[in-house]
């Protein structure tokens, strides 16, 4: 693979190339049709993102992030804040927006982008986030430190052979407050990092405000997308919930190692994330049917910004203003597709610590201060299993308490938001724990979480009988 940082006058010509071959896409239509189109733009939203929100350079994210997607001729344009990728006689960009993280150019170009968001960037740079530091545990009695760094140690040591854990960044909160964090060369407190799939948990307190500020009656109500309105057409029934619980029964192939999958075309080849999905059908004739599917978050993420424009407000605003700000979530960013519908379903990067911020606030119940900002039963709601899930998944998060278990040896009580290459925030109420880490696994299961958290969880077991013991 081979990587170019251009300045100047070569980048002037470079992006003017780019540019003009994108005018021309987006007359041809708004979604890329080969392999080498998608996988070229995979290069170039991966590398934009990482080189320009998170800081790691186009070698290392070719090296850990994009291993497994084949290689590309990958172009960094830090003047203009452009990347592409070339693979085979496909060449596609992604654009930098500040505050607003990489967009796949399609069906547009670059600078129509740039124009579209001009005032909304505007908007988020006044905008005032919560200031209150996030809180250090200290020395606790009756935690184990010698366990929890050995679990560390292991976490971010690399074994032998080509599998590769890649662990960035770790963070442990205890009781609301930083037991454990460590950080791998390159990654600080403050770097945000890809969530991945992790990203559908904030697209479920998303849908939490809506219906604790009363814009949204209920998630048992229907979508109701306009496609789906005519006589006779069964996706009329879908309700918010079913697609949370992805339980809709609409086909969708989440596939990964396929570049013309459903998930890759969506996420990374359409102009509108949601038509993809939003176009397939219900394949299961009668019962409820389990399909865990990107789309389903990519048919929310519209509806959401259905509603919000309906009480006039911005959907590409509104997770920062409802959600980042009063967490103090300052390094989150949630990317949008060109059509400007954020992409709940992936694409949202934030720091470790803020990451824990997030996992915190959902321990506590939609509670921030004195403001109550889900309903008080959203979280109990969303982290109840569907049996047609085999009971590990809730709605928008994985679950542990079901028939079978996920994570046999951590309580019952244990829900997460899981993203890809071994993104993991865990959440466990009865042992007052936040678990964030985050990476770049290849194999995916050269992570594991299970038994890193449960040392975390015997670490701290000792300070509960700390604190019953008698003075």
């Amino acid at each position: 693979m081979r990587f170019y940082s251009s300045h100047g006058l070569k980048a002037v010509a470079l992006c003017a190339v780019l540019c003009a071959s994108q005018a021309s896409d987006a007359a041809q239509g708004a979604q890329l049709h080969s392999p080498a189109a998608v996988l070229a733009m995979v290069h170039a939203q991966i590398t934009c993102a990482n080189q320009f929100v998170s800081g790691i350079g186009a070698q290392r994210t070719a090296a850990e992030d994009l291993r497994g997607f084949g290689s590309a001729d990958t172009v960094v344009d830090r003047a203009h804040s452009l990347v592409t990728s070339r693979v085979g006689d496909a060449d596609e960009t992604a654009v930098f927006s500040a505050h607003m993280g990489c967009t796949a150019v399609v069906g547009t170009t670059p600078d129509a982008l740039r124009t579209g968001r001009a005032a909304l960037i505007e908007r988020l740079q006044k905008l005032a986030f919560d200031e209150a530091p996030l809180p250090v545990a200290g020395d606790l009695p009756g935690v184990d430190y010698g366990r929890l760094n050995a679990a560390l140690d292991d976490a971010f040591r690399e074994t032998d052979g080509d599998a590769r854990k890649n662990t960035r960044a770790i963070v442990v909160l205890y009781k609301g407050k930083v037991l454990a964090e460590r950080y791998a060369p390159g990654v600080t407190a403050d770097t945000p990092l890809a969530g991945f799939s992790m990203s559908k948990s904030v697209l479920s307190a998303v849908l939490g405000t809506l219906v604790e500020r009363g814009l949204l009656k209920s998630v048992t109500e229907p979508v109701g997308l306009e496609k789906w309105r005519a006589p006779g057409d069964r996706r009329a029934d879908i309700t918010y919930e079913s697609l949370m619980q992805m339980t809709a029964r609409l086909g969708w192939n989440e596939d990964y190692t396929d570049p013309m999958s459903d998930v890759l075309v969506s996420l990374f080849g359409s102009r509108d994330s949601s038509e993809l999905a939003a176009s397939r059908p219900i394949y299961m004739p009668s019962e409820r049917y389990y399909n865990y599917s990107s789309g389903n978050a990519q048919i929310l993420s519209v509806a959401v910004r259905r509603v919000l424009e309906h009480a006039g407000l911005d959907a590409r605003f509104y997770p920062y203003e409802a959600l980042f700000a009063p967490l103090g979530m300052r390094s989150a960013q949630l990317e949008t597709d060109a059509a400007g519908n954020p992409l709940y379903a992936a694409f949202m990067y934030a720091s470790a610590r803020d990451w824990a911020r997030f996992g915190q606030f959902l321990l506590g119940q939609g509670r921030v201060g004195d403001r109550q900002l889900l309903p008080q039963d959203w979280l109990q709601h969303a982290t109840t299993p569907t049996s047609e899930s085999d009971g590990q998944q809730g709605a928008l998060f994985a679950v542990n308490d079901g028939a079978y278990r996920s994570w046999p040896s951590l309580p019952a009580d244990t829900y997460a938001a899981l993203g890809f290459r071994g993104q993991r925030m865990l959440m466990i109420p009865s042992k007052s724990l936040v678990i964030v880490r985050l990476g770049a696994s290849v194999p995916e299961s050269a992570w594991n979480v299970e038994p890193f958290a449960a040392q975390v969880v015997g670490a701290v077991a000792g300070t509960q009988a700390t604190a019953a013991a008698p003075h």
